[in-house]
């Protein structure tokens, strides 16, 4: 409720929160309290400086951004599979030079699985590369949350009140109670 409509001597009732029910009775109306509007920014904002100021909430933001990437070394994978493809090539190379002893129905049934293993092993190069740059983006993403929680730190505390409701919208989203 605004604090628009002055009283014939002047006075002006501070601007309160309401619950919506009370302007479109829709079933029994609200018995929720009227609260300053003053009053209530200021709670909240101490709240929000609170949460933000928490060096909990970097860390939480990070760990939750984290959790989307796998743990484990892709450098290691890549050197394992990498290891694979330089055994099958060997192995490649040793039925290559027995060619005379074996038959071609034994050879073609060894290259198919050769060539299956090594598909496997370029297959686990890619997938290792490809979480390398998860982990790349990742650390770049908590970096520049990082720095975008330490500006919203620093200038927290000389926020205007049109800042202060701006950020409440931004970290809380649409809020309606009652």
């Amino acid at each position: 409720q605004s604090a628009t409509g002055a009283s014939p001597s002047g006075y002006r009732a501070p601007a309160q929160y309401v619950c919506a029910r009370r302007k479109e009775p829709i079933g029994p109306p609200c018995a929720g309290p009227r609260i300053a509007t003053a009053d209530l920014d200021a709670r909240l904002w101490d709240v929000l400086v609170d949460a933000v100021l928490s060096p909990l909430i970097g860390e939480r933001v990070a760990r939750v951004r984290r959790d989307g990437t796998p743990s484990h070394d892709p450098d290691a994978a890549i050197r394992r599979a990498t290891v694979e493809l330089a055994r099958l090539d060997r192995a490649e190379a040793t039925l290559v030079a027995r060619v005379d002893r074996i038959t071609a129905a034994v050879l073609d049934a060894q290259l198919a699985r050769l060539a299956t293993a090594r598909q496997a092993a370029r297959d686990a190069i890619a997938a290792a590369e490809a979480q390398r740059r998860a982990q790349r983006v990742t650390v770049a993403a908590v970096a520049t949350m990082d720095a975008a929680l330490a500006r919203l730190r620093e200038a927290m505390p000389r926020a205007t009140p049109t800042e202060r409701r701006e950020l409440a919208a931004i970290l809380l989203g649409d809020v309606e109670i009652g």
